[in-house]
């Protein structure tokens, strides 16, 4: 089975989220459908406020430096000036993109919805303004920071040994098991495309209100832009 994911990182985040009591939410669904929020522990988490000056456009990993490039300089919404994340070794590679002028929430969802249907895109997604920005270890990474989300959520299954609903609701999803973990056998890393019903944090949070599973947690992203 190949090896995602569950890095020491990303699971003392993620652990610390199923027993967090915090309750803040600000902006919860602005009119062009973006969700803010994920769940800890049945309550809502706030992940920060839409930024109208990026967003993030996931690249499938069979192309190119090359052929990345020239895709991106072919959208003439955005500056040329931009950093492929990501390696592509496990999902695809993804790249914080900077408008050439500010848009509205609305514009934005438009401009997801067209650039979705590309042959080399494997997702897009709305970017969120943090407070600072420093590692997890408290170092600077730049001025400034935004979150995302990648294509993968992390589901917490009551009993490893029988993933009979979780298999139920990612085929009622169109979602797919990416890798179950080998030291952490609750957990599972569950995959999204843009055929499933909604993109990782949306699918994060309906697979939690199903009350199926423990916990359910999107991929959350966080780099510097600037």
């Amino acid at each position: 089975m190949k090896k995602l994911v569950l890095s020491v990182i990303s699971l003392v985040f993620i652990l610390a989220s199923c027993s967090k009591d915090d309750d803040v939410v600000k902006k919860e669904l602005l009119p062009c459908d973006f969700v803010n929020y994920k769940y800890y522990e049945g309550k809502k988490d706030y992940l920060g406020e839409v930024s109208h000056d990026y967003i993030l456009i996931g690249i499938y990993n069979r192309y190119s430096d090359a052929q990345i490039w020239e895709f991106i300089s072919s959208l003439r919404q955005f500056r040329p000036d931009y950093k492929i994340l990501g390696s592509g070794k496990y999902g695809s590679r993804y790249i914080p993109v900077k408008f050439n002028s500010p848009k509205t929430c609305e514009e934005i969802k438009e401009l997801i919805m067209e650039l979705e249907h590309k042959e080399m895109v494997a997702y897009v997604y709305y970017t969120m303004l943090v407070e600072g920005c420093d590692n997890f270890v408290g170092e600077p990474m730049g001025n400034l920071c935004l979150n995302a989300c990648s294509e993968f959520f992390y589901v917490k299954v009551f009993d490893e040994n029988n993933l009979q609903d979780l298999k139920r609701v990612m085929k009622e999803t169109n979602t797919t098991l990416f890798e179950q973990d080998e030291f952490m056998p609750k957990w599972v890393v569950v995959k999204t495309t843009k055929n499933s019903s909604g993109n990782a944090l949306e699918m994060a949070n309906y697979f939690h209100k199903t009350g199926l599973f423990e916990c359910a947690e999107p991929d959350v992203l966080t780099f510097p832009v600037e």
